[in-house]
């Protein structure tokens, strides 16, 4: 001890003695917290499964959500676009059919447009649609293909003609020539 220094009483020891260490089952208690045992760790394979199958569970949903969001308005294919926009019309989808025009053709013909003009055609339901090979070519300077088609109503009545798809977003019917 040193000269002005003062005994103080002794302090009581939390920590065990080896001795006392090794009588205990799961190991050695923390130090400076009396009878404490900490939990045992996750098993690190289980916590990688977790953490792998939020991360799949993520991707999915943003795929999804991004595809809707983003090609949702037009087809893969000029023929598919032809006969998507066809089968919409004969379905009675007017929304889905306008959702196929070209912003130049939807900015002249309403969804409203479509409506009426089936309005007055309920003999033609059951109509069905032959589309041919699409050929390439060019509509006012944009990447477009023509794609012959033959429509024939439940009532055996047939027209023919061609219809011109652009490549914005997706194929989407630009010109209608059908006779």
């Amino acid at each position: 001890m040193f000269p002005g220094q003062v005994q103080l009483a002794p302090q009581p020891q939390y920590a065990p003695t080896p001795q006392q260490a090794q009588g205990l089952q799961g190991g050695p208690l923390a130090s400076g917290f009396p009878n404490y045992r900490s939990p045992r760790p996750s098993p690190p394979w289980l916590t990688g499964k977790i953490v792998g199958a939020v991360v799949v569970v993520l991707t999915i949903a943003f795929a999804v959500i991004g595809f809707l969001i983003v090609g949702g308005r037009g087809a893969n294919s000029p023929e598919g676009a032809v006969e998507g926009f066809y089968s919409s019309i004969v379905d009675g989808d007017t929304e889905r059919a306008h959702d196929l025009l070209c912003d130049q053709l939807a900015s002249q013909i309403t969804e409203g447009d479509l409506e009426a003009s089936l309005s007055g055609d309920s003999g033609e339901r059951g109509a069905s649609v032959e589309v041919g090979e699409a050929s390439d070519t060019t509509f006012e300077g944009q990447e477009a293909a023509t794609v012959p088609v033959t429509l024939t109503s439940n009532l055996g009545n047939q027209a023919t003609g061609t219809v011109t798809v652009v490549e914005d977003k997706g194929w989407r019917v630009c010109e209608i020539n059908v006779s």
